[in-house]
C-alpha cells in the first residue's frame, strides 16, 4: 500500500514538473509565422479554467477556451473534436480542467488538439476578465483570452453577423459565432465581453460574445462626471417616472443588446412603456442614462 502511494505521488509530481502553463504554450515573439507556439506539434499537459464553449453555427459543440490566469498570453482554444477524451468531456464555463494534447497552428490560430486526456478537477471557479482597448484587442497576446472592450462605438456591419466597434483607439470586429442572436446598433456605444480569436480568411482578430449577458450599452458613454450624469428614474408597473428632466424631453429606451425599443416625449414627468418583455433596459435622455429592470 505504501509503495503504491509513493508511486502515485511520484507520478503526480512528474506530471506537475513537466506540465506547461497556458502562458508558456501561447507566448511567442515570432511575428513571421503568425506567432507560432514554441510547443507547436508537441504534446503538452496543462490546466486552466473554462471561460467559453465553442459551438458551430449549427449549434454543435466542438471545443472550449481555457484561461490560465489574468493578463495577455493566458488563453488558448482546445479543439475537442468528435472522438476521444476531449469530445467526451462535458465541461461548462467555470470548470477547472486538466488536459493533455498536441499543440497545433490551425490557420494561424494556436490551439490544443488531439486531446488524449482531459478531466474536470473543480467546478464553479471564478475567472478573470481582462479590460482591453479595441486597438490592443487586435493583437496576438490576447488570442484565446476572455476580454472586455468598453465604451466602444458600433460603426457598422461589414458582413452578416459581424460588427465593427471602436473605443477611439482602433477598429475591432465582433462576431456572432457563440451568440447567434447578436445585434448591435450603429452609433451606439457598448461594453462587450468575449473570447478573442484569429479569423484567418479575413486576416483579423475577432471577439466572440458568449451570450446576451456579455453585451450591454455603455451607460457612461460620453459622460464627463458619473455623479452629474446619472439619470434618476423610478418604475411602477408600466409607468416610468424620470426626475429632474424637463417635460417635452425625448426619452429613449434601449434593450441590453443596444437596440432602441421605444422613444417618447416626457409628459408630466413620466412616460408609459410599451409591452416590454422581462429583462434589463437602458433609459437615455440626452447624455443622461440609467438602467431599469422589467
Amino acid at each position: 500500500m505504501k509503495k503504491t502511494l509513493l508511486t502515485l505521488i511520484a507520478s503526480l509530481a512528474s506530471l506537475l514538473m513537466f506540465a506547461q502553463t497556458v502562458y508558456q504554450i501561447q507566448y511567442s515573439t515570432d511575428a513571421v509565422g503568425k506567432y507560432p507556439s514554441a510547443y507547436n506539434a508537441q504534446v503538452v499537459s496543462t490546466n486552466g479554467t473554462v471561460v467559453a464553449i465553442y459551438t458551430t453555427t449549427a449549434g454543435a459543440r466542438s471545443g472550449f477556451y481555457i484561461q490560465g490566469g489574468k493578463g495577455a498570453w493566458n488563453g488558448v482554444y482546445v479543439y475537442a473534436g468528435t472522438t476521444g477524451a476531449g469530445a467526451s468531456l462535458t465541461c461548462v464555463v467555470g470548470d477547472s480542467v486538466s488536459l493533455t494534447g498536441t499543440v497545433a497552428e490551425y490557420n494561424g490560430l494556436t490551439e490544443i488538439t488531439t486531446v488524449t486526456a482531459c478531466s474536470v478537477i473543480a467546478s464553479g471557479k471564478s475567472y478573470f476578465i481582462n479590460d482591453v482597448t479595441t486597438s490592443d484587442a487586435n493583437t496576438e497576446p490576447w488570442e484565446g483570452c476572455l476580454i472586455r472592450v468598453k465604451t466602444a462605438n458600433c460603426s457598422g456591419t461589414p458582413s452578416t453577423g459581424t460588427f465593427t466597434v471602436n473605443d477611439g483607439t482602433g477598429d475591432f470586429a465582433i462576431y456572432k459565432q457563440l451568440f447567434q442572436a447578436l445585434a448591435l446598433t450603429t452609433g451606439t456605444k457598448y461594453d462587450i465581453t468575449g473570447v478573442t480569436t484569429w479569423y484567418n480568411s479575413g486576416s483579423i482578430y475577432e471577439l466572440y460574445p458568449r451570450s446576451a449577458a456579455d453585451v450591454s450599452v455603455s451607460v457612461t458613454a460620453g459622460f464627463s462626471s458619473p455623479k452629474a450624469d446619472l439619470l434618476s428614474v423610478s418604475l411602477a408597473g408600466k409607468t416610468l417616472t424620470v426626475n429632474n428632466v424637463a417635460n417635452g424631453s425625448t426619452v429613449e429606451i434601449y434593450s441590453a443588446l443596444g437596440s432602441k425599443v421605444q422613444s417618447a416625449l416626457l409628459q408630466s414627468g413620466a412616460i408609459q412603456l410599451n409591452n416590454l418583455s422581462k429583462g434589463l433596459y437602458i433609459v437615455r435622455v440626452g447624455n443622461l442614462s440609467s438602467k431599469i429592470m422589467m
